[in-house]
């Protein structure tokens, strides 16, 4: 890649902000508007100059991503700055409890009672069932033509 199309690509990702024509002239090339969009239509399908491209904006995104512990220090910093609205630094706190698990057995106990429910219900169903002597009576039909082996 040349000197100029190397600067073409800190332009367009740079002070261009993805516009070829505006980045073509502030790498240095000449000409009028069209020419210059001719230009960065050229040397946008360039496939050194597309990979750059690319490259530059994998870089760029991985560098705005918060990481975990990012995200944690700034959490903490709002929850315990007393310049913070109150709501704020609560919404904070309740932000670094999920991140932290805080909640979780609170989540597998609410789950296991509605499993327990879940099977109560259905105990009843079955004592009814067993109640019901039309019911009963094809269950015992059901049992007597599919008798259960033991298992090997």
């Amino acid at each position: 890649m040349t000197v100029k199309q190397r600067r073409f690509v800190e332009a367009y990702m740079g002070d261009a902000q993805g516009n070829g024509t505006q980045a073509a002239a502030l790498a240095g090339y000449r000409g009028n508007r069209n020419t210059l969009s001719s230009i960065a239509d050229e040397n946008l399908r360039k496939t050194e100059i597309a990979n750059a491209i690319h490259e530059t904006r994998e870089v760029e995104t991985d560098l705005a991503i918060m990481t975990r512990g990012e995200r944690l220090a700034l959490l903490s910093k709002m929850a315990s700055d007393p310049k913070v609205r109150t709501s704020d630094r609560l919404r904070a706190i309740e932000l670094l409890c999920k991140m932290n698990g805080d909640f979780t057995e609170k989540r597998i106990v609410e789950r296991k009672r509605a499993e327990a429910d879940g099977f109560a219900a259905q105990r009843e169903e079955l004592r009814a069932l067993l109640e019901d002597p039309e019911a009963r009576a094809a269950m015992e039909i059901l049992v007597a033509r599919c008798p259960v082996s033991p298992p090997h």
